[in-house]
């Protein structure tokens, strides 16, 4: 059903269908309905989604996800990259546009830092993306807008601290922009252009920035003080590149840099009392190309509690002119966000978050209301629930729309936590929502792999049904130290290294894995079970998600056979971006160079090493990147022992840092076709 069918009598969806897309996702950015993080394809006939996510407790990740209409699922989660300095700071919901050649470009950073770029290497491919260039400034906020002259305009919001930029009082926010040109993946960054400032003690909060039918970026904004104690008014403008000016809704001029008293005169839409503590306007055309803009007012209490009722405004622009702003609905929470969709047969849906609980908190249920096509301000159906916050988890807010929206996927919201502290204690999902109710990604269970031909075993990290901790401790929780991991045989394997702790257990969205840092040597770990196997080949599959911050060689996973015996092993290096096999000879090493290059932070691999008669062959995502011959004794013996992290034969200059999410070893001789079966499984295991 569309969502103008969407009655009160349709139950809101349950939070407990497992309808989530991801639940990797962290606290969004404060204003994610003001950006788009999402667009839709209709050459792929895919939507791309960008999202945030949180990575060993602390790396803010940006990602990309595809949802395939022709096949109604969604694609595996990608890394694009981390943030230019890697910190907790929940401002840094990434901007996601597609250039003229298909190719789609993301940008994100911190609260007022760096922001970095990438490009999918491929068009309309989210699997693998090139670094650009950072844009070095003080930045926050982007949003990325394709111009006719293909392109690309980064507007973003640039701080002035006291006393920078002819400022005098408190710290200044204004509107930037930085225009970004493409041959392929390179691309070029121009120079920062002032588009204009809302005077001292100010800061400028912009809307979705959406190219008009006009050839002009269209935009509001609301004025905030430096402390951002007040929001006040609504603006609407249209920003003019090719002459380097504003014009306004009613067709006005306004050279670059515009001031204050110019936005006032000129482009203020809407007049809000003084002291009030509105969030920032939401903005989208409908079919027709009506102009939509909604925020809501509203004043702290006495006691400056931030929770306390809000009235939700709409008004609709067309012919140089907006109708007065009407009162559509209530929220709760001066932070709340609200997003304009369009939406079927022409109309547009108002959603904003609402609180249910009686608990002060930002967010809560998802609630809307539809505008028909055409119709006024005063012609909203009646408020509807889409979603119910679930009891015991975060509010659900940030409701957004996805550009060029497609039927099956119109708008996102997230789980939000309730602080930033907070947004790494326990999974966020993210919601994609249609106009036939909820898009959610595979709810996946653990797979047993394919029956072992030989000796062997498998570990399963999916739950914690096969994993130990300490002596008398027989599940782990997050958090804990993890020195025993039951295998496929209920055999305890002991995790150990003298005079350290770890690993970790810890977890990618539902998918439980054993974290390894750099602390006290922290990834030098052996695994071994006491088995008496056979001789003959081997072959280990292993999952990991890995972060690594510097160029250092870091040992990820290597397979020392033989008892006391180490003499052949099968590292996965990272030298720089460059995955490499080292096969050790006694305590030579022969570095084998293959021919993958990957992202450094947060991407997913499935590692592959095995023996075919006298052949030392590796794979990384399946992609062959060494082989070589067998040298330096036998490859077994009467044990196998796995290291996750340093080999006795060649100690790197670091170790392993991130998760292990499973693992299969294999003993006797394997084939292409055991290969191929196992990196099936590990696929199907891949953190959501």
């Amino acid at each position: 059903m569309s969502i103008l069918q969407y009655t009160n009598r349709d139950a809101p969806f349950d939070l407990n269908s497992g309808a989530y897309f991801s639940n990797d996702g962290h606290t969004a950015a404060w204003y994610t309905s003001t950006q788009y993080n999402a667009l839709y394809d209709a050459v792929s006939n895919k939507t791309f989604v960008a999202y945030e996510t949180v990575f060993l407790a602390a790396v803010r990740l940006t990602r990309v996800r595809a949802f395939d209409h022709a096949t109604n699922r969604w694609g595996r989660s990608y890394s694009v990259g981390a943030k230019s300095v890697v910190t907790d700071d929940d401002h840094g919901v990434p901007s996601l546009a597609i250039n003229a050649d298909g190719r789609l470009v993301v940008s994100w950073g911190n609260h007022n830092g760096d922001f970095k770029t990438a490009i999918s290497t491929n068009p309309r491919d989210e699997t693998a993306w090139t670094a650009g260039p950072d844009l070095v400034g003080a930045y926050t906020y982007p949003h990325l807008v394709l111009l006719p002259d293909n392109s690309m305009v980064c507007l973003i919001r640039k701080q002035y601290n006291n006393g920078e930029g002819g400022f005098t009082i408190d710290n200044n926010g204004v509107l930037v922009y930085r225009v970004l040109t493409f041959v392929g993946t390179a691309i070029t960054v121009g120079s920062e252009v002032y588009v204009g400032d809302l005077g001292n003690d100010s800061r400028w909060y912009q809307s979705t920035a959406i190219l008009g039918g006009d050839g002009l970026i269209h935009q509001a904004c609301s004025r905030a003080n430096a402390f951002d104690t007040e929001r006040l008014h609504a603006y609407y403008y249209k920003i003019d590149i090719p002459n380097l000016r504003l014009v306004s809704f009613g067709g006005v001029n306004a050279p670059f840099p515009v001031t204050l008293a110019v936005m006032d005169a000129s482009f203020r839409i809407y007049t809000t009392g003084a002291g009030n503590t509105s969030n920032t306007p939401a903005f989208c055309f409908d079919a027709a190309g009506r102009s939509h803009v909604a925020t809501h007012e509203g004043f702290r209490d006495a006691g400056g509690n931030p929770y306390f009722p809000q009235d939700v405004k709409h008004m609709v622009g067309s012919a140089g002119v907006f109708a007065p702003a009407v009162t559509v609905g209530q929220t709760d929470n001066r932070y709340n966000a609200e997003g304009l969709v369009p939406i079927a047969d022409g109309g547009v849906c108002l959603m904003w978050s609402k609180n249910t609980t009686g608990v002060d908190q930002r967010g809560g249920d998802i609630v809307c209301k539809n505008l028909p096509a055409g119709g006024a301000s005063g012609d909203f159906g009646a408020e509807i629930t889409l979603m119910k916050q679930e009891v015991g988890r975060g509010g659900l807010d940030s409701t957004v729309a996805v550009k060029d929206g497609h039927a099956n996927l119109r708008a996102l919201w997230f789980e939000r936590a309730p602080s930033s502290l907070r947004s790494t204690a326990f999974d966020k999902r993210c919601y994609a929502w249609g106009d036939r109710g909820m898009r959610p990604g595979r709810v996946r269970s653990f797979v047993t792999p394919k029956a072992l031909t030989g000796d062997g075993f498998w570990v399963d990290l999916s739950d914690l049904s096969s994993i130990f901790s300490d002596a008398g401790v027989t599940q782990a929780a997050v958090g804990n130290t993890v020195k025993q991991v039951n295998d496929k045989f209920g055999t305890v394997n002991i995790l150990s290294n003298a005079g350290s702790t770890g690993p970790f257990l810890d977890r990618v969205g539902n998918q439980y894995g054993l974290k390894f840092d750099l602390a006290a040597g922290g990834s030098r770990y052996l695994t071994g079970a006491s088995k008496a196997w056979a001789s003959g080949g081997f072959m280990t599959t292993a999952v990991f998600r890995y972060f690594a911050s510097t160029d250092v060689s870091r040992v990820l996973l290597s397979l020392d056979q033989g008892n006391g015996n180490p003499r052949v092993a099968t590292p996965i290096n990272l030298n720089g971006q460059q995955p490499r096999a080292i096969a050790f000879n006694g305590t030579t090493q022969t570095l084998i160079s293959g021919g993958l290059t990957d992202v450094l932070y947060g991407q997913d691999y499935v590692v592959q090493s095995y023996t075919i008669g006298t052949t030392l062959f590796l794979y990384v995502n399946g992609v062959l990147l060494a082989s070589s011959p067998i040298t330096g004794g036998a490859i077994n013996t009467t044990a196998v022992l796995i290291r996750l992290g340093a080999s006795a034969a060649a100690v790197p200059g670091s170790f392993f840092n991130g998760l292990l999410t499973g693992m299969i070893h294999r003993v006797g001789e394997q084939t292409t076709q055991m290969r191929d079966a196992d990196y099936a499984w590990a696929l199907a295991q891949l953190p959501s």
